[in-house]
């Protein structure tokens, strides 16, 4: 539903660890990251499931789990995907213990669930914010927290140039942690369900 700059750094994390994704899935029409991976990466399949409202939908869900199938995926990453998953979906990429799906939330949960989170952040007046990777339950931006950035908030800041930095550090921060899970496997998550990965903006 964003500019697709995270979905472009999984992509590139992924490709440099000779795993690119599989297909990568949008359910908005015009959503900019189909054209961006058709115009830099146009081997990587792209398809456009629409539908109707953020709402869960079973039989949306089915759609793209036949999609799932159809490719064998093991794991699922959220990149800016608004629509909620049904307990269909996450039954499919369900464990005994928890969901194989990650997504990343702009809000050091559990603050902040929902959409607008920097803008809400801002207004608040925090004087730290972040983001956090955890995985998906059927609650909305809930689920194991998998790691989370802290950024400071800078006394020049207006909302641009806070979301800016925000979404700077999303986008390397979710790309290093496809490279360490590609590299290491289901045992980095299940270290980080145990103890979630805390980062700090390095200050000079």
């Amino acid at each position: 539903s964003g500019s697709g700059s995270n979905a472009m750094s999984l992509i590139e994390a992924g490709i440099k660890c000779d795993c690119p994704p599989q297909f990568i899935l949008s359910n908005i029409s015009d959503s900019p990251i189909l054209k961006k991976v058709a115009d830099h990466y146009p081997t990587i399949p792209t398809y456009l499931i629409k539908s109707q409202g953020p709402k869960a939908s079973v039989e949306y869900d089915q759609k793209v789990i036949e999609l799932c199938e159809k490719y064998n995926l093991n794991w699922v990453f959220l990149a800016g995907f608004m629509k909620i998953l049904s307990h269909k979906f996450l039954d499919f990429f369900k464990d005994e213990s928890f969901c194989r799906v990650v997504n990343i939330h702009p809000s050091l949960l559990p603050k902040y669930k929902g959409l607008h989170a920097y803008e809400r952040s801002f207004e608040a007046g925090d004087k730290y914010y972040g983001h956090t990777l955890h995985l998906v339950d059927e609650k909305i931006d809930h689920g194991a927290i998998l790691s989370q950035r802290v950024i400071k908030r800078e006394t020049t800041d207006d909302i641009n140039s806070f979301k800016a930095r925000g979404l700077k550090y999303e986008n390397a921060d979710y790309a290093s942690f496809l490279t360490e899970f590609l590299n290491t496997g289901v045992d980095f998550i299940n270290n980080c369900r145990q103890q979630p990965i805390e980062m700090k903006e390095k200050r000079s």
